[in-house]
């Protein structure tokens, strides 16, 4: 549970345009292919953007920080 707050923030951030172009390029694949995709897609960049952007500038700040 506390992996999914690390990360909810960065799945908040993604889940609207990955929603957007989920729904405008994969229409026609039915509802719960782009339901799952488009979750799983905000999953997978909410993970990468976490740990590799997220947690670089909280090291930085931290070493900047008196």
């Amino acid at each position: 549970m506390r992996w999914f707050g690390d990360i909810s923030y960065a799945f908040y951030l993604w889940h609207y345009p990955v929603r957007y172009f989920i729904y405008k390029l994969y229409y026609a694949h039915g509802l719960l292919f782009n339901v799952v995709a488009h979750w799983t897609l905000t999953l997978i960049l909410a993970v990468i953007s976490t740990y590799t952007i997220e947690r670089y500038f909280l090291r930085k700040k931290q070493k900047v920080a008196p």
